[in-house]
């Protein structure tokens, strides 16, 4: 009985220390607290994305053919807003080198995801082109019918 004591004791204190890097949908307003206004409506504006809440990250994801692209979430510290998303290598690596507030993606493989401070000074067309990139390099990573289908249902939309 005491050895399930100190689990039990284990997993509340791990997850109080989680929940300084949880961002809460109904708490915290992403729009009140970046740079970057147009962040939810341009992620979500685009064509077979959708979005969720991983309420055991506290991750905002954002999803074409059920893979990730982008996620706001809290930094390493928990205290401020990120993005991140998927890039090419090299391009991840020139603008970390460029952009102070571009880092090396936080919690994700490090060669392919870069994470942007939303209280930062990324140029928006940039953050956009970003996003934009992303985007397309998940999109293509997509199996021959899922590309299909998307490509489909553009064009009915249009």
């Amino acid at each position: 009985m005491t050895y399930s004591c100190h689990i039990y004791f284990a997993i509340v204190v791990k997850s109080e220390r989680i929940k300084k890097y949880m961002i809460e949908p109904k708490d915290e307003n992403i729009e009140a607290t970046t740079t970057y206004k147009f962040l939810n409506q341009f992620l979500q504006s685009m064509q077979g994305v959708s979005s969720d809440y991983k309420e055991e990250w506290g991750w905002i994801r954002y999803m074409i053919g059920g893979k990730m692209f982008a996620a706001i979430c809290k930094d390493a510290s928990g205290t401020r807003n990120i993005l991140t998303l998927k890039l090419a290598p090299l391009d991840g690596e020139f603008l970390r080198n460029q952009y102070e507030d571009i880092i090396p993606g936080h919690y994700m493989n490090k060669a392919h995801w870069n994470s942007i401070y939303l209280d930062g000074s990324v140029p928006e067309h940039l953050m956009k082109e970003l996003i934009e990139k992303s985007y397309y390099l998940v999109r293509g990573g997509l199996s021959k019918k899922t590309q299909s289908e998307l490509e489909n249902s553009e064009l009915e939309n249009n």
